[in-house]
């Protein structure tokens, strides 16, 4: 089963109530107080069922200007449009804003509707088909279906709900979606139940027994029971008009503009909104141009914030301009991309345009930012993989969290796992447990800066393996979490950039390689510790013959004589050749071929040296596994 939202415009005194009875039999679904003087100044809803068991609520937007913000409340899920024009009055200057709106809400099916056709001549009526046609043609550029009905005789009423069959017919349905999000736009008391919630559907489903979570305050909290048009039902769908009896909710933890979702769905609400604008085009000349930085009323969902406008690709936007904008609001808001908006002068409130948002919760942009204004048109006009790579860039570092990015997008996880091709525009990093994604720009940017880094390291230090991971972290990753540090790192090791051993990175090509300078002084290293091999010169001795004050020099040399294996630094002043550790293993071992143990005393005589030696190389042999001291004495571990 399907079901649409279907916005219903046009002036009040044009018979849209008694149309919209006529068509459900019903009483609209409004606020007590909705009616006021005989000017209808809540939206009303109300429900039909078409044949084949689709369904249409209807949302009867009101006429007047101080009104026409409540239209936005059913924006997240109107797919359809209803404009009702009188046959004795033609087209109002009202119902032209209220289908600029429509236009801007991104609502492009509808069919017109003529009403009072028992008070007008059949030239008359003719004539204003003509003028509905044209009027919706300079809008949209197409035609689309007129119906002449009468309310009081009920001609022409089967004929519309067949056109409505038409449009369901063709409307592709959007899957309600695991996450189920509703803007609050009613609340009340209802005897037996407490505190009563109404709104639409914006995505997902709810039921009975479902715990779902009221936000700004993000509250959690059980739904009792789920009703729909004065039904009670165990499940209601995206689309459909709901009424929420959540048990422990009072009338002052909620208000309208707040929004009942799926628990996390929304986890950080937004002050900063991209956005593109369009002011409307106005041939009396009675709007005004934006400026940069003016205060505007900002209506979203059932919620109005004010704010201020940044315009971001100009200094003014002109009345039939769009633009780019980032809006700085006084109130976060539960939006996401290609939500819809509508935007009013802060004083006198005058709707003057409205749009899409692109980014909720986006970073502060410099206006006439190249980069900035290329993401955006990327995030609003792009490819499902543009976007996704667009998202990332907006994000510190250029990554952000999988899970995140499937909520804002509203797309499927699978869906986006395909798109991180080896050649596509963003990557897939992490593992089962987390997994984020990184725009491929991102992703070079930073891994130029890391080649960059580590040519200079290895010029710098030619005799190291690489730099350790703890040093190189605060030089180009202290903006990342240390998870996000690890899978950029095993990212690039797996793409051949760099390889990590022992926690020391280097460039994948990179291997220590001495100058010639350094070449002779390992030479004259060598030869000082294989002057006495087991009463080797101290090396405090040896950094200051070979290498006078620079003991930094001496170390490195000493280090890459350690990796290659060539020596072994027992303690902090005492350095073996291999040779000599080598040749002690053979004697050693001899003499365990006639005693079981062997005392530091019998090894100082076993070398021919003294226990300023002995004792730091039984030490390094003991670490090796070769020997096993216990208490006073050593055993040659079987394996040797």
């Amino acid at each position: 089963m399907g079901y649409a939202v279907v916005g219903v415009v046009g002036h009040g005194d044009h018979e849209k109530t008694e149309l919209l009875k006529a068509m459900t039999l019903m009483d609209a679904d409004t606020l007590p107080e909705g009616e006021k003087g005989g000017i209808s100044a809540e939206l009303g809803f109300y429900s039909m069922n078409l044949p084949g068991g689709k369904g249409l609520t209807f949302i009867d937007v009101p006429g007047q200007e101080k009104f026409l913000p409540r239209v936005i409340i059913g924006a997240g899920s109107m797919e359809i449009f209803m404009l009702v024009v009188a046959g004795d009055e033609g087209i109002m200057p009202q119902t032209r804003k209220h289908m600029d709106i429509m236009n801007l809400l991104g609502i492009t099916r509808g069919v017109g509707v003529i009403t009072k056709v028992d008070l007008v001549s059949s030239q008359r009526l003719k004539e204003v088909e003509n003028e509905i046609k044209g009027f919706l043609y300079s809008i949209y550029k197409r035609e689309f279906p007129v119906v002449s009905v009468s309310v009081k005789t009920g001609s022409g009423l089967k004929a519309l709900s067949l056109e409505f069959a038409k449009i369901m017919d063709d409307l592709s349905h959007k899957e309600p979606g695991p996450f189920m999000r509703m803007p609050v736009d009613r609340i009340f008391s209802k005897k037996g139940m407490g505190t009563v919630i109404s709104g639409t559907l914006w995505s997902g489903s709810v039921s009975p027994g479902d715990i779902v979570e009221i936000i700004p305050p993000k509250v959690s909290l059980r739904v009792k029971e789920v009703w729909v048009h004065g039904e009670k039902l165990e499940k209601a769908f995206r689309g459909q008009r709901v009424t929420l009896n959540i048990d422990g909710l009072s009338r002052g933890g909620i208000k309208e503009g707040y929004t009942v979702q799926t628990p996390g769905y929304f986890e950080n609400l937004s002050t900063v909104v991209d956005g593109e604008l369009i002011l409307f085009e106005d041939v009396q000349r009675t709007i005004k141009p934006l400026k940069n930085m003016e205060r505007i009323r900002f209506h979203h969902g059932t919620a109005e914030i004010l704010g201020r406008a940044v315009l971001l690709d100009r200094d003014f936007l002109k009345p039939g301009e769009r633009g780019y904008v980032q809006f700085i609001l006084e109130s976060p808001i539960a939006a996401l991309p290609h939500d819809r908006y509508i935007l009013r002068t802060y004083s006198p409130p005058r709707t003057i345009g409205g749009g899409t948002v692109i980014l909720p919760g986006a970073p502060r942009k410099r206006r006439y930012d190249e980069f900035s204004l290329n993401l955006l048109k990327a995030m609003h006009k792009g490819t499902l993989e543009e976007r996704v790579a667009a998202l990332a860039e907006n994000y510190p570092g250029g990554l952000v969290d999988l899970n995140r990015a499937v909520k804002l997008l509203g797309i499927d996880g699978e869906d986006l796992r395909s798109k991180a091709g080896k050649r596509g525009k963003f990557k897939l990093l992490g593992g089962e447990k987390r997994e984020v994604i990184m725009g491929r720009t991102s992703f070079f940017k930073l891994v130029n800066k890391l080649r960059r880094e580590l040519s200079v390291y290895h010029r710098s230090f030619p005799l190291r393996t690489g730099i350790p991971k703890e040093e190189l972290r605060p030089l180009l990753f202290k903006g990342y979490d240390e998870w996000e540090y690890d899978i950029l790192l095993k990212e690039m090791e797996k793409e051949g950039i760099i390889k990590i051993k022992r926690g020391v990175v280097s460039l994948w090509e990179h291997e220590p390689s001495p100058t010639g300078k350094q070449l002779r002084k390992i030479k004259q290293v060598e030869e000082k510790l294989l002057e006495n091999l087991f009463k080797p010169v101290p090396w405090s001795v040896i950094k200051r013959e070979l290498f006078y004050f620079n003991s930094k020099e001496g170390e490195e040399i000493l280090n890459y004589l350690e990796r290659k294996g060539k020596a072994v630094r027992a303690s902090e002043d005492i350095c073996f050749h291999r040779e000599a550790v080598e040749r002690a293993k053979k004697i050693i071992k001899g003499h365990f071929k006639s005693h079981d143990t062997m005392s530091v005393g019998q090894a100082r005589d076993l070398l021919g040296s003294s226990r300023k030696y002995v004792i730091p190389l039984l030490e390094h042999l003991d670490r090796e596994g070769f020997t096993r001291r216990v208490g006073d004495v050593r055993y040659l571990n079987r394996k040797n």
